[in-house]
């Protein structure tokens, strides 16, 4: 039996990234996070159609890439738009 989510402790807090599929049935790896002065946050990384083979081929191949370097690698850009956007801890 695989995992479905994957937990790490990072210099920006925890991030869980969990295999699942999308509102549309689609395959998705999505990674939740809670930046400084704000709620839960995710973003994810969509794998095509859900009717498709191939779509679940490399939403596995990537799930065996998801490591604590990749995750934060994943939201940084996140991370970097929201500072610059003025959310900060004082907040």
């Amino acid at each position: 039996m695989s995992n479905f989510a994957k937990l790490y402790e990072t210099e920006v807090g925890q991030i869980v990234a969990i295999k699942q599929l999308d509102d549309e049935n689609n395959p998705e790896i999505r990674f939740y996070f809670k930046p400084p002065g704000l709620g839960v946050c995710s973003t994810a990384m969509t794998f095509g159609d859900g009717d498709d083979e191939k779509s679940y081929n490399r939403q596995d191949k990537a799930w065996e890439l998801v490591t604590e370097e990749s995750s934060l690698a994943v939201i940084q850009p996140t991370l970097v738009m929201l500072e610059e956007a003025g959310f900060s801890e004082s907040e």
